[in-house]
């Protein structure tokens, strides 16, 4: 489906946990023989999201959604995407490479608590006073979900770790996004100091939604 919130080159697809869904062989290999029940279901529940994802993208039989060394999803070679579990359900974006050049996403359940001295963890000073103005708890989740989506959509380009500082955001309520600003060099296009949004939205009574798609400047 495409999702009012998403640009129309982006394709998403959610699947809540009682949702039918499968395995490929070659995503089968990637869980430990040693895997729980919940595990395999949740990770069972992301392929196949995945899988929809790009068959709505225009793959008549999408390929097996296999893992890069640092457990990310390895997408097909002209596909940009992403995939987030939370424990009711599982979401996948996706779009071609050559329209959109990074996409993150990230879902979390409406009813997670982040004890407040964990915002000190992911939020800057400014994000921080933000947070502790108003409704803390989904305040917090917000920036805490905002950065994780961002994370997924610059992960292919830098390829190494970086932490929450690496970005700044700034709340901009009324049309549910984030200004984000870049505080690292990511490669040439995305340089410390580059601008973009990241929208948030709660996509039912359960789970909220953050995503990124990076644009071209």
């Amino acid at each position: 489906m495409t999702v009012a919130f998403f640009p129309s080159p982006v394709r998403f697809v959610f699947l809540p946990d009682q949702s039918p869904h499968s395995l490929l062989p070659e995503e089968s290999i990637l869980l430990s023989a040693n895997a729980s029940p919940k595990r395999r279901a949740q990770f069972s529940l992301g392929r196949t999201a995945a899988r929809a994802a790009l068959e709505q993208l225009g793959f008549a039989e999408p390929p097996p959604v296999l893992r890069g060394g640092h457990g990310e999803p390895l997408w097909p070679a002209a596909v940009v995407g992403s995939l987030s579990h939370c424990p009711s359900g599982a979401a996948a974006a996706v779009a071609r490479r050559g329209e959109v050049p990074g996409l993150g996403l990230d879902i979390e359940r409406l009813d997670r608590e982040l004890a407040p001295a964990t915002a000190e963890r992911f939020c800057n000073s400014d994000e921080l006073a933000w947070v502790r103005q108003h409704d803390a708890v989904r305040r917090a989740l917000l920036v805490f979900s905002a950065k994780e989506s961002i994370y997924k959509a610059l992960f292919p380009r830098y390829r190494q770790f970086f932490g929450f500082d690496a970005v700044s955001l700034t709340a901009d309520e009324p049309r549910t996004r984030f200004i984000a600003t870049l505080r690292i060099d990511i490669d040439r296009e995305f340089l410390s100091g580059t601008t973009f949004t990241v929208g948030f939205a709660d996509i039912d009574a359960a789970h909220l939604l953050t995503w990124t798609v990076l644009e071209r400047g």
